[in-house]
């Protein structure tokens, strides 16, 4: 998550009673402009880009003739104002002189991003013909993402039955993590060496081996913002993106996904 210090805060009643105006002070960020470097893509033309631009997005950054090269701000930006309004994103407030920016101060998070580390999360249907990319996070943004896989998409045209190679894969995590199956190869070790669970919350949690395949492998998002505007989630979430939600409310929520938010969706 984002956050921003040597910032003060003042409502602003221009804008209506759910934003408010965030200004904050340059003198870091003017250390930043002069001296700070970002990675950049220098193209075989020498034209130089952000390694997420879209040209990256599907493919990733060509080696042929692209190099990542470390470059400072003031040589991508010719002004300071330039820098804080493409870069920062921060506009001056005519009336103070200043550099801030609008926010909601009901919002439930600090940011949003479609795609970003979810990137490809929506299956396309074979004969679908809408389907679209969002910007990447720096976690994913150099894999390849499969051609049916899009950021959004109409919901006539998503695929949302279970994927059958991530059941499979599901089951087998559970046949190696539950069952004490020992690993054939190094894939299936990287199956289980990140987990932080013990096997005991697995078999507590799920009936079977079957219904924790089905339900892992199944379409659910943590939350949802449904057309009236309304903001639906299985829990609340705290620090580290844990969210408060008990094991039943968990599966609750993503069995009965598709049937609450999906089935009732207008397709178009």
């Amino acid at each position: 998550m984002y956050y921003e210090s040597f910032c003060s805060c003042s409502i602003n009643r221009r804008r209506g009673k759910y934003s408010r105006r965030i200004t904050c002070t340059i003198s870091r960020e003017l250390d930043n402009y002069k001296n700070e470097e970002i990675d950049m893509v220098r193209c075989p033309d020498g034209k130089l880009l952000y390694s997420w631009d879209e040209r990256f997005k599907k493919n990733g950054i060509p080696k042929d003739g692209y190099k990542k090269v470390k470059t400072k701000f003031t040589e991508i930006y010719p002004s300071f104002d330039k820098y804080m309004e493409e870069y920062c994103g921060f506009s001056k407030d005519s009336d103070k002189n200043r550099y801030g920016y609008w926010e909601n101060p009901n919002a439930k998070w600090d940011w949003y991003q479609i795609g970003g580390r979810w990137s490809g999360l929506l299956r396309l249907k074979p004969l679908a013909t809408s389907g679209n990319y969002g910007t990447r996070s720096w976690t994913n943004k150099e894999e390849i993402i499969p051609e049916n896989r899009v950021d959004s998409a109409k919901i006539k045209d998503i695929d949302f039955s279970v994927d059958r190679k991530e059941y499979e894969r599901f089951i087998r995590f559970w046949e190696l993590k539950v069952d004490g199956d020992a690993p054939k190869d190094e894939k299936e070790k990287e199956l289980i060496k990140w987990d932080i669970y013990k096997k005991e919350y697995y078999v507590d949690k799920y009936s079977s081996k079957e219904e924790y395949a089905r339900i892992e492998s199944s379409f659910a998002t943590y939350a949802v913002i449904t057309p009236d505007g309304k903001w639906h989630e299985k829990g609340k979430t705290g620090w580290f993106g844990f969210g408060s939600e008990s094991d039943e409310e968990d599966k609750h929520w993503n069995k009965s996904f598709k049937e609450i938010f999906i089935d009732t969706a207008d397709p178009e």
